[in-house]
């Protein structure tokens, strides 16, 4: 029924998910009143699992509010990429007690719900979806300023990958040790893009500089060494 709507894979997967606790506990209940049990004879059962919640089940009973406020409130869907304690990755399943993340290197992650809800996750998958990369470079001081600015929004703007609106830009960060520092900012239409622009146009970058002859310094220091006025002793010594 649900793949006939209209309702994205998130939520197909949240109503889907709470169909099937529903029908599992209406099941059992009809178990249980079909071999003759009542459930009100079970009422000691449910304090006994209500004291076993108190004392050694709380890690439990919090995985597992989580999960359903998780699938209720769906700030994590399925399908979304995220980020849990620098580890990203696509959510795979969301489960009663553990969310399932796939990570770029193919590593499954079992996160506790709990986790997703007390702790700072970030959500790469948002109603908006355009995310922000960038790329620092430094140049020699013998560089002009305004042309390495002018060369670094071109490569940007022209790459196929960055958007329009936001529109690239440049910034002149700082008189560094060996360098003029720069950073180029730019804006791509999905997550899964910046690593691979960022990588790109790094490379192009390089390639530009070298065509125009601007350096790319690395760390150095210069050693001043002065003579001094002052006679070096010199020691005299018997042959034996």
């Amino acid at each position: 029924m649900l793949k006939r709507t209209h309702l994205d894979d998130g939520s197909k997967f949240a109503l889907g998910r709470l169909g099937f606790y529903i029908v599992l506990v209406l099941g059992v209940f009809l178990v249980l009143d079909t071999v003759g049990l009542k459930i009100s004879s079970l009422a000691f059962l449910g304090g006994l699992i209500g004291i076993g919640i108190g004392f050694g089940m709380q890690n439990i009973a919090s995985n597992f509010i989580s999960g359903l406020i998780l699938l209720f409130e769906r700030p994590i869907r399925v399908g979304d990429v995220v980020d849990v304690n620098g580890d990203m990755g696509t959510v795979a399943d969301i489960k009663l007690r553990t969310t399932h993340v796939r990570t770029f290197n193919n590593i499954l992650l079992l996160v506790p719900n709990a986790d997703l809800i007390s702790s700072v996750v970030k959500n790469w998958s948002s109603d908006d979806l355009k995310v922000r990369g960038e790329v620092t470079v430094g140049v020699s001081y013998d560089s002009d300023p305004r042309q390495v600015e002018a060369i670094l929004l071109r490569l940007a703007t022209e790459h196929e990958s960055t958007m329009e609106d936001p529109a690239p830009m440049v910034g002149f960060l700082d008189f560094g040790n060996s360098s003029l520092d720069f950073v180029v900012r730019f804006w791509v239409p999905q997550p899964s893009l910046r690593v691979a622009t960022e990588s790109d146009l790094r490379y192009r970058i390089f390639e530009a500089f070298k065509q125009d002859g601007i350096e790319i310094p690395f760390p150095q220091h210069d050693l001043h060494i002065r003579a001094s006025d002052a006679a070096l002793p010199i020691e005299h010594r018997n042959p034996a």
